[in-house]
């Protein structure tokens, strides 16, 4: 298997056991799916699972979520908590506590959390009335705090280390919590970079071929399902068989369609790309009906017609940079990080300094790779209007960090208008953002019935992070 340094300084540090190579590391997980693939259908051969399943990693089309990935290989760190807005105070704190200094006081350094937002709570913040807090399990305890206090607190939280991640639970319209309610999943990630072949002299999606990944995904999946049974032990995966497919890639396929990421192009494609995963997810879950037992009571509309499932099953897309830096791409349906850059924090040094290889062979054939250009490239890893290139040109080489926090919102939200499913996407912060950036960034999301809101602020990064350019300051 081919990795890029940075892959490769990932998968030693953080995920690789000694006694494997990448190689044999991930046909050790494609061997463990393979053998619980084969007690579900007895009759198929198991070093043909293997291989099937192998292939997915070997070419780069999928990738098992991170925590799998360390469940096989090394133990991960702990995962972000879930709390509902009203019980920030959680049973971590006395009942004396319930006082707005210590309410507030008790963010300080919390480990990374999502929090629940309802609306009523910007209504409040625009009456600029009190915010009631409540213990989880003791709604009768009660405090305050006022709301404008607690959304200073947070956006202080979010300017210094990205945390918390808003969501939205009641932007998830009733009926698709009960045809498809959440809970534990095992899930993954399409790289959609992948996807793409040259079609009559020019390239374009291969939807052929997201089809034939997608099948293989579920039945990967369903068989990662009694895996983590296993650990669990109480029936539940086993009875629901809950799946997620994500995806990441989407800046570089849209590089590859020579589509700009601030187009509204990229958004009907991006709506497009998401249903057309999402129906094949539900198509392949009904295939294997016709071999394996079907979750009582679960069917989803394919085609017109109620199809019974083996797998309860979600489109859950969320920018995993690990994964991305495996896949070489970029994470989630983000944009990219930077043209020319390198990790920080795979290991104790940086990982090799390396360029966007499509803008270079761009740059090339257009002979637009002259000096100028190329000293602005490594010095900051973007390209300006000062570099004198075309509009259309520096449109489409967009990244993270020129692109305005409404597309990326209207991405995922286009993204989610169509299914149940969980889109997220990230919102850096410039370090020089205006006071309110923040307040408009809370205000669009309700407007927009977003799930999920992870706001990311520049140089504030703990961990893992891309660093745009040449300096190592």
């Amino acid at each position: 298997m081919e990795f890029s340094n940075a892959a490769l300084s990932y998968l030693r540090t953080h995920l690789l056991p000694e006694e494997y190579s990448p190689e044999e590391f991930f046909q050790a997980i494609a061997h463990e799916a393979a053998i619980r693939d084969q007690k579900i259908e007895p009759g198929t051969e198991k070093k043909e699972i293997q291989d099937r399943f192998f292939e997915l990693f070997e070419k780069k089309l999928f990738f098992p979520s991170i925590e799998w990935l360390r469940f096989f290989g090394k133990p991960g760190k702990g995962r972000t908590i879930d709390t509902p807005l009203d019980c920030l105070g959680g049973n971590n704190m006395p009942r004396t506590s319930l006082r707005d200094s210590e309410i507030l006081r008790h963010l300080e350094g919390t480990q990374p959390y999502r929090v629940d937002v309802p609306p009523a709570f910007v209504h409040g913040l625009e009456r600029q009335v009190p915010w009631q807090i409540h213990y989880r399990n003791e709604p009768h305890a009660a405090g305050e705090v006022p709301s404008q206090s607690l959304w200073e607190a947070l956006k202080h939280q979010i300017k210094t280390q990205g945390f918390p991640v808003f969501h939205f639970p009641e932007a998830i319209r009733p009926g698709d919590q009960y045809e498809n309610p959440p809970g534990p999943m095992v899930r993954g990630t399409l790289n959609l970079a992948k996807m793409v072949r040259e079609h009559q002299g020019e390239l374009a999606i291969d939807w052929n071929l997201i089809v034939e990944t997608v099948v293989d995904v579920v039945r990967f999946l369903d068989a990662l399902v009694e895996i983590a049974e296993e650990q669990r032990q109480d029936g539940y995966m086993r009875e629901v068989r809950r799946i997620g497919i994500g995806m990441m890639g989407f800046a570089e396929l849209l590089l590859m369609l020579g589509i700009p990421y601030t187009s509204q192009n990229a958004v009907q494609l991006a709506s497009r790309i998401a249903h057309f995963v999402r129906t094949s997810m539900h198509e392949a879950s009904a295939a294997l009906t016709q071999y394996r037992p079907v979750v009582v009571g679960a069917q989803v509309h394919v085609r017109g017609f109620a199809e019974s499932v083996r797998n309860l099953s979600r489109l859950f897309v969320l920018p995993e940079q690990e994964l991305a830096i495996l896949a070489d791409t970029s994470p989630g349906i983000d944009p990219l990080p930077a043209l020319a850059g390198r990790w920080i924090g795979l290991t104790d040094a940086p990982t090799n300094f390396t360029i966007n290889k499509s803008l270079v062979n761009q740059l090339e054939e257009r002979g637009w790779l002259k000096e100028k250009v190329m000293d602005e490239l490594m010095d900051t890893g973007e390209l300006s209007h000062e570099s004198g290139l075309p509009a259309d040109f520096l449109d489409l080489y967009a990244t993270q960090r020129n692109v305005e926090a409404n597309f990326i919102e209207e991405m995922a939200s286009a993204m989610q208008q169509l299914s149940d499913e969980l889109i997220v996407t990230r919102i850096w912060m410039a370090q020089d953002a205006p006071d309110d950036f923040l307040n408009r960034r809370l205000i669009h999301a309700v407007y927009r019935k977003l799930r999920t809101m992870w706001i990311m602020p520049e140089g504030a990064m703990n961990g893992v992070f891309y660093q745009a350019g040449s300096s190592l300051t």
